[in-house]
């Protein structure tokens, strides 16, 4: 059998594709995008676990968020692994006024069912949270620039509860100095091999222990895309 010697990062994408399931914990289903934008820069591919059954129960939640605007989807994501969300909170994090708060986003929400009133000042989530992915997985491929790939995988952990890199033996060892800094940033590494086998050199530590605003975005930005399954949707369903 002859041996891959990868040239371009492109060759290793569905190496890392079939590997997925496994670095995913083989799950029931699993959800990917490729060159995903998160705020200003591209991830090579992210991945998220799907509970099959949470996401039957979310059928009609497509069609919904499809109607939301990008801006109201980020004001949906405040909701995310919160179990009460005030007005005060809300205006904080908009710089709006109560009145253009409820216009722009609670009163639609409301209509749709996606919130629910908790008093006169708060509301909270329904259902639908509960088809989230309970963790996102960012990798970033690489031929050889280790360094480069590091940075770009530490920047990922904004949003992803786990960061790697694929890195592509062709034939070499890591130095100790590169599995090291790994380690101590905490991100992922793995090789693809001449026979296309990811193996794991660094496992990553898993981040995100408080939810950032970026992280329960995407998490949103998930759910609407691989419920929606159209031409415009960047998340799609294994």
């Amino acid at each position: 059998m002859r041996l891959l010697v990868f040239d371009l990062e492109s060759e290793m994408i569905p190496y890392i594709y079939a590997g997925l399931p496994s670095l995913l914990g083989f799950p029931d289903s699993f959800a990917h995008a490729s060159e995903l934008p998160v705020n200003n820069k591209v991830v090579d591919i992210v991945a998220a676990p799907i509970d099959k059954a949470k996401l039957a129960s979310s059928e009609s939640l497509g069609k919904i968020l499809g109607k939301l605007s990008m801006v109201q989807l980020d004001v949906l994501s405040l909701f995310v692994g919160r179990r009460i969300v005030s007005i005060q909170y809300l205006a904080q994090k908009t710089f709006m006024s109560a009145a253009e708060i409820h216009s722009n986003f609670l009163n639609v929400f409301d209509q749709y069912g996606l919130v629910s009133h908790l008093s006169r000042y708060s509301y909270t989530s329904t259902a639908w949270v509960n088809a989230l992915p309970p963790y996102m997985v960012a990798i970033e491929a690489k031929l050889t620039k280790w360094q480069e790939a590091l940075d770009q995988a530490v920047a990922n952990k904004v949003f992803a509860n786990i960061s790697c890199v694929v890195l592509a033996k062709n034939g070499r060892d890591i130095p100790e100095k590169v599995l090291n800094r790994f380690s101590d940033e905490g991100i992922g590494l793995l090789t693809v091999d001449g026979y296309g086998k990811i193996e794991i050199a660094v496992r990553a530590s898993q981040t995100v222990s408080s939810v950032t605003r970026d992280h329960s975005f995407q998490m949103v930005r998930l759910l609407r895309d691989i419920q929606r399954r159209d031409s415009k949707s960047k998340w799609h369903l294994a």
